[in-house]
């Protein structure tokens, strides 16, 4: 039970650190704001702490996201994603796609990244035959 417990903290830790970066705040910032120090932040971030629940609204308070962010993992493959990805990229890639003001842009940018996805999956496994 403590082992599930650990990677939840460290999965909500992660989300925190995501969400940060996508608003641009650092962690002096969002640590001032919810009413830590910078390094009980780094703790939340890293998983090492435990984050109370009041505190946990706080934070999805000052990030704009509903408490139930932390929790998600939407992408199914979520950690193998930012472990591979270097998160500057990651973070550099959703800020310029959020700047993308046409939605048509928008749309169609997504299913090309789906569709490379797609087909990249089709390769290992054609591979892996």
């Amino acid at each position: 039970m403590p082992k599930r417990h650990v990677t939840i903290d460290a999965h909500v830790g992660a989300r925190i650190r995501m969400q940060r970066l996508v608003k641009g705040l650092s962690s002096t910032e969002l640590a001032s704001r919810i009413g830590v120090s910078p390094q009980e932040l780094a703790s939340y971030e890293e998983g090492g702490n435990r984050i109370p629940s009041g505190r946990l609204l706080e934070i999805a308070e000052v990030l704009g996201v509903p408490a139930s962010y932390f929790f998600e993992d939407d992408a199914g493959d979520t950690e193998v994603a930012f472990s591979t990805v270097p998160a500057d990229e990651s973070i550099a890639l959703l800020r310029a796609f959020l700047k993308i003001a046409d939605p048509d842009a928008r749309r169609w940018l997504l299913a090309h990244a789906q569709a490379m996805v797609e087909a990249q999956e089709t390769n290992r496994a054609e591979a892996a035959e």
